[in-house]
């Protein structure tokens, strides 16, 4: 993910983009975009699994 505003900074040096990089450019940006709803995804998931072991520490002190 560090790799991306070098990549896009060595593009936009052309001022006539041609297609495979404009092609490039976009697969990257979706690219980037799915391992951010990823991580979103894998975040959400530990909180729960971390909030649904909580609740279940909490109802086995009460049984």
């Amino acid at each position: 993910m560090g790799k991306l505003p070098i990549f896009l900074i060595n593009a936009n040096k052309n001022e006539v983009t041609s297609k495979p990089e404009a092609l490039g450019i976009r697969f990257i940006l979706i690219y980037f975009l799915i391992a951010c709803i990823n991580d979103f995804i894998t975040i959400c998931l530990e909180y729960f699994s971390i909030a649904l072991s909580k609740d279940f520490l909490i109802a086995s002190i009460f049984i």
